[in-house]
């Protein structure tokens, strides 16, 4: 099967792409083997992406594409069970986010099912998944701010 192309990709997920209708910084704690670790996490949330979190599981694989029509940029995420999760960020408001200092290195996100992040959190009714070590590289034909 062939590979598809960004441009093939885009005109295939961009239409079933929702931008987080709330974006933050946060630096995450948690503790492995027994050490306190700290990740710099992008948290985003918007009640559309509930189904498909239901359905997260396993291994995942995730591109940047830079749709130079529309002037935003998609995260796209596909799980190894085939699902696909396409994600927007909108020059003037999620993709804000992402010429932000955080995001000049590698950096965590997490993906919630929430229009804001609730302050309960982890009491069990939050639907997330957490992207490990996401790398964002600007598009050489963006014309966004540096």
């Amino acid at each position: 099967m062939k590979e598809q192309t960004i441009e093939e990709i885009i005109e295939e997920y961009g239409g079933a792409a929702y931008s987080p209708d709330f974006g933050a910084w946060a630096e995450l704690e948690y503790e492995e083997n027994g050490q306190d670790y700290k990740r710099t996490t992008m948290v985003i949330g918007n009640p559309q992406w509930s189904g498909a979190l239901d359905l997260v599981q396993g291994e995942y694989l995730w591109k940047w594409a830079f749709d130079s029509e529309n002037d935003l940029y998609f995260l796209l995420l596909t799980w190894h069970s085939g699902l696909r999760l396409p994600i927007a960020f909108d020059k003037e408001g999620a993709g804000k986010m992402l010429f932000d200092p955080e995001a000049k290195k590698k950096f965590d996100i997490m993906i919630v099912d929430q229009p804001v992040m609730p302050r309960n959190w982890d009491e069990g009714n939050l639907k997330f998944t957490v992207l490990w070590d996401v790398e964002f590289k600007k598009a050489k034909e963006a014309s966004w701010p540096e």
